[in-house]
C-alpha cells in the first residue's frame, strides 16, 4: 500500500517532464539557477534525475508542482503543463499508448500504469449505459488541494485523444471546484464549453460510442511489441495491479460497501490497524474517513439520480438514510446543490 511518504515515483518520468516544460515556458536565461530553484526543499537533485533510477514521494512531487506555481503564478500554468504532459518521453510505456487502438484501450493503459502518468491521480475508469466517466480521484491529498493538479491532467487527456484521433473529441469537463475567474482558460485549452463547477466529482464524460472507435493510425503489431516490452522489462514500472495508494484503496472499500453501515472502525479493521493508526494515516494525508464517504457517496446520488432517474426516497433508501428529508440535506451539503438542482442540470444538457 502506497502512502504520502513511499518513494516510488520514478523521477526521470514526469517530474523530469515538469521541469523542462516550466524551464521551456519560462524562457529562462539561466536554466541552471531555475533548475535549482524548482527543486528546492525537494531533496532532490538534477544528477539524480539524469541517472535514471531515483525515485521520489507524492510529498516530493507536491513540493515540486507548489515551487513551479510559485515562480510562475500564472493562470494558465496547469494547462500549459497538461498539454506537454502525454505520450510522455517515457520510451516503453508512451510508446504503448501511442500504439493505442481506440480510446477504451488507451484508458486502461492509462489507468494499469498511473505511476508513470499520472502518480498524484488516480483515473477511475467507469461507464454506465450511455457514458464513460474517468473520475480523478487524489491518491495522496485531500480533493480540495488538487485543483491543479486536476485541470493539468484533465488538459492531458483531452490533447492527447485529439492527437491521436485527429479530432476534438465532444468530452464533458466536471470540476469540484467553484468557477473561477479565469474561464477563458478553460475554453480555450479544453477546446469546449461544456464545462461544469461545483460538480461532485473531478472527471471528464463522453459518450460510450466514442470508446470503441478506431483512431486513424493504429498497428496491432506495433501496439503488441510495446506491450511484450514493457512485460518483459525487469522493472515494469506503475502497474496498478503491484501497488494501489492508501486513498484510492480508501474509496473502492466505501464504494464497495456503500449499501452498508459503514463506520471508521470497520474500515480500520480492513485495512488490519487500529482506529488510531487509520486516523493517523487519514490525517497524514489531510482528510477523513467521513470527507471519503461523504465524496463516495455524494458521486454515486448524483449518478443515480442524472443517469437512473432516482428519487429522492429511492437514493435514501439505497445509501441507509432514515427519510429522504435526511438525504436532501446531506445531498446540499456535500455538494451547494439540492437533487432537484441536479435534475434541472440534466435537462438544460
Amino acid at each position: 500500500m502506497l502512502e504520502l511518504d513511499h518513494k516510488f515515483i520514478a523521477a526521470h518520468h514526469q517530474p523530469a517532464v515538469l521541469i523542462d516544460v516550466m524551464l521551456a515556458i519560462s524562457g529562462a536565461e539561466n536554466p541552471d539557477r531555475e533548475c535549482h530553484q524548482l527543486l528546492a526543499g525537494t531533496g532532490l537533485f538534477l544528477g539524480d534525475i539524469v541517472q535514471g533510477e531515483a525515485e521520489i514521494s507524492p510529498r516530493q512531487f507536491n513540493k515540486l508542482l507548489a515551487n513551479s506555481q510559485r515562480l510562475y503564478p500564472h493562470d494558465d500554468l496547469s494547462f500549459l503543463l497538461g498539454k506537454r504532459l502525454l505520450p510522455g518521453p517515457f520510451p516503453l510505456y508512451s510508446n504503448l499508448i501511442r500504439q493505442s487502438r481506440n480510446l477504451r484501450q488507451l484508458l486502461t493503459n492509462l489507468a494499469r500504469y498511473y505511476r508513470v502518468f499520472s502518480p498524484l491521480l488516480y483515473p477511475h475508469i467507469e461507464e454506465s449505459q450511455r457514458h464513460c466517466y474517468i473520475r480523478w480521484s487524489p491518491a495522496f491529498a485531500a480533493p480540495n488541494d488538487c485543483q491543479f493538479m486536476v485541470e493539468m491532467m484533465q488538459t492531458a487527456l483531452a490533447t492527447l485523444t485529439q492527437q491521436l484521433s485527429e479530432r476534438a473529441y465532444p468530452w464533458s469537463f466536471h470540476f469540484r471546484h467553484s468557477a473561477p475567474p479565469y474561464m477563458e482558460q478553460y475554453w480555450t485549452n479544453l477546446n469546449s464549453e461544456d464545462i461544469q463547477f461545483s460538480s461532485c466529482a473531478d472527471m471528464m464524460v463522453i459518450a460510450k460510442e466514442f470508446l470503441d472507435q478506431d483512431f486513424p493510425v493504429y498497428s496491432e503489431t506495433s501496439y503488441q511489441i510495446a506491450l511484450h516490452a514493457i512485460n518483459k522489462s525487469e522493472t515494469p514500472a506503475a502497474d496498478a495491479n503491484n501497488a494501489q495508494p492508501f486513498l484510492t484503496q480508501l474509496q473502492r472499500y466505501i464504494q464497495a460497501q456503500l449499501t452498508q453501515q459503514l463506520t471508521l472502525e470497520s474500515a480500520a479493521e480492513y485495512f488490519q490497524c487500529s482506529a488510531s493508526t487509520f486516523k493517523r494515516k487519514l490525517s497524514k494525508h489531510k482528510t477523513s474517513f467521513q470527507q471519503q464517504l461523504d465524496a463516495i457517496r455524494h458521486q454515486q446520488a448524483t449518478k443515480l439520480i442524472a443517469e437512473q432517474g432516482w428519487n429522492n426516497q429511492q437514493v435514501a433508501e439505497y445509501l441507509n438514510f432514515s427519510d429522504s428529508k435526511n438525504f436532501r440535506r446531506a445531498f446540499k451539503r456535500w455538494g451547494g446543490i439540492t437533487p432537484a438542482g441536479v435534475r434541472l442540470r440534466q435537462l438544460k444538457t
